[in-house]
């Protein structure tokens, strides 16, 4: 297929998914007003020459307090960009909610395309970005660092292979800048998302024996500069914690997890908060692992099937003891935020769909769309 028609059918998939991000004004999320807030704060603090920007002095009733130390700034860096280019502060926020919703259709493609091929691409890319939790970070939460990581999943992933493989310069350099973007574009979704990437690329590191060594001193390079890079973010971050009351009064441990019966439901229910996997994925994976198992796959089958089964469990009431004790896990909120890199993950792994015949591919994504359709009735696109 050629370069345009692949582009043509990736704006056409996240096509639904811009349109309510056109309409005039801004529709009521929990936190997309609150990012326009910040926004507009960012570029106070920027104007008076606070680099990096963190006390935010004209919000909590005039008393200011250090916002960017701890809130994640990569988000209202990009917004801050649009808005010196010619565009409003909500139109702003508007323009990184759709280019979360782009780049990440346009990463996942380009990752799904080297495991599976060009169908193989569009499938995961459709299941990816219409999963049923994207949906609800998009236009009920309105979170706009959850929305604008899912950019990194598979960009990471990429890159992650081209140090193991090229070893380049270059290539240790992109990776290095897009894991330390990773870090300041959500700190929580990194850090869910880090065991899953080593996982994923200590097993990819063990296929390349010949080269071993070079590969996982290159890799180790990468991310310890990724670390570097973000420091100026993390670091105070973990410093100042102490004098902090963040999870006081929100953290509630029996009210994080997401019970069994809920996480599988077939379609949302009409509660403010729809956290669920949805079916259609949950098949659409199996199915995929059945063409793993039948193709002799079976390393791509241990990895992607064992950390989903461990991301479904750390989701549920038996991982309590480890989001208790675990450092630095036992301070993130809620559990059911690793639906972010399981979402990404059984995406990945719904794309071998299109290693089979066509007629056979239109059954999960004609299944996806309907429930689409029932999440647009909920949210209210």
């Amino acid at each position: 297929m050629k370069r345009f028609g692949i582009i043509l059918l990736l704006f056409l998939i996240s096509l639904p998914l811009l349109i309510p991000f056109l309409r005039s004004g801004y529709f009521t999320t929990h936190d997309g007003e609150w990012a326009v807030i910040r926004l507009v704060e960012m570029h106070r603090e920027i104007k008076d020459l606070q680099i990096p920007p963190r006390w935010a002095g004209f919000l909590n009733h005039g008393y200011g307090y250090p916002l960017f130390l701890f809130t994640y700034p990569l988000p209202y860096y990009l917004g801050e960009f649009f808005h010196l280019v010619g565009f409003g502060f909500v139109n702003s926020i508007k323009l990184v909610f759709g280019f979360s919703i782009v780049a990440s259709a346009f990463f996942m493609f380009l990752l799904a395309r080297r495991w599976w091929g060009v169908v193989g691409g569009l499938i995961a890319v459709f299941f990816y970005l219409y999963a049923p939790f994207r949906l609800v970070d998009l236009y009920i939460r309105g979170s706009i660092g959850e929305s604008l990581a899912f950019v990194f999943f598979p960009l990471l992933f990429l890159l992650g292979e081209q140090v193991v493989l090229k070893k380049k310069r270059l290539d240790i350099m992109l990776f290095a800048l897009a894991f330390g973007a990773f870090i300041i574009t959500h700190n929580v979704f990194a850090l869910l998302f880090a065991p899953v990437l080593s996982i994923y690329l200590i097993f990819f590191l063990l296929d390349q024996k010949k080269y071993m060594k070079q590969s996982a001193i290159a890799l180790g390079l990468s991310v310890l500069s990724g670390l570097g890079i973000s420091s100026y973010f993390w670091l105070p971050a973990l410093l100042e914690q102490k004098y902090t009351a963040l999870a006081q009064g929100i953290l509630d441990r029996p009210e994080q997890f997401v019970s069994v019966w809920k996480l599988f439901s077939v379609f949302p229910s009409n509660e403010e908060l729809p956290i669920f996997i949805g079916m259609v994925h949950i098949l659409g994976f199996l199915v995929g692992l059945g063409i793993l198992i039948k193709s002799g796959k079976y390393r791509k089958l241990l990895i992607l099937g064992g950390l989903v089964m461990i991301m479904i469990i750390l989701m549920l009431p038996i991982s309590g003891v480890f989001w208790d004790y675990a450092p630095m896990y036992s301070s993130i909120d809620f559990s059911w935020r690793m639906l972010g890199p399981l979402i990404f993950i059984l995406s990945l792994g719904i794309g071998v769909i299109g290693k089979i015949k066509a007629r056979f591919v239109i059954i999960p994504l004609f299944f996806g769309f309907l429930q689409w359709l029932d999440l647009v009735r909920l949210v209210g696109m």
